[in-house]
């Protein structure tokens, strides 16, 4: 039987930079933007405002939705449906409180293109690599990826962008 949750995440922009989380998932650090699960009856865009609250402590002004991803982890018979929207913030000279738990090590406006791309998470490369268009189109839809995990050769689970053909 799988398990499937519906994610929120914020592709937060301020001054020509995007929020980013240092972030330890199973067992690798990358960066990351905030986000995560749906709690309860709330929406897709509450539980993103509401994790970027919670893992950066900066409230943030919810925007379109940007991007879909279908992330599926047969082996362990998990499926995420993550919604990410624009995001903006409601202070944008508030000062970044980390959530310095759930592997979170650190928050920082950051320009992720400035970073190697194996310091970001594989699941953000394809929004990150054009985020600034990404968040201009109003005329296009929303891209739709794929996800899945793959085993590297160190024995840690790795989320892969699968092709879309």
């Amino acid at each position: 039987m799988w398990t499937t949750r519906v994610t929120g995440f914020a592709l937060v922009e301020n001054a020509g930079a995007l929020l980013m989380l240092r972030h330890q998932r199973l067992g690798v650090t990358r960066w990351e933007i905030p986000g995560g699960h749906v709690d309860g009856a709330e929406s897709v865009e509450e539980a993103a405002a509401r994790e970027t609250f919670e893992e950066a402590g900066l409230a943030v002004e919810v925007g379109p939705l940007v991007a879909t991803c279908l992330h599926e982890w047969p082996e362990r018979h998990h499926r995420r449906l993550i919604l990410t929207f624009a995001a903006w913030p409601k202070d944008p000279l508030a000062p970044l409180v980390p959530l310095l738990t759930d592997g979170i090590s650190a928050v920082a406006w950051l320009d992720p293109t400035r970073l190697p791309r194996s310091q970001v998470s594989p699941l953000l490369h394809p929004l990150l690599d054009d985020w600034p268009a990404i968040l201009a189109a109003d005329d296009r839809p929303p891209p739709f990826l794929r996800a899945h995990h793959v085993l590297d050769a160190d024995g840690n689970w790795q989320p892969a962008i699968l092709p879309t053909s």
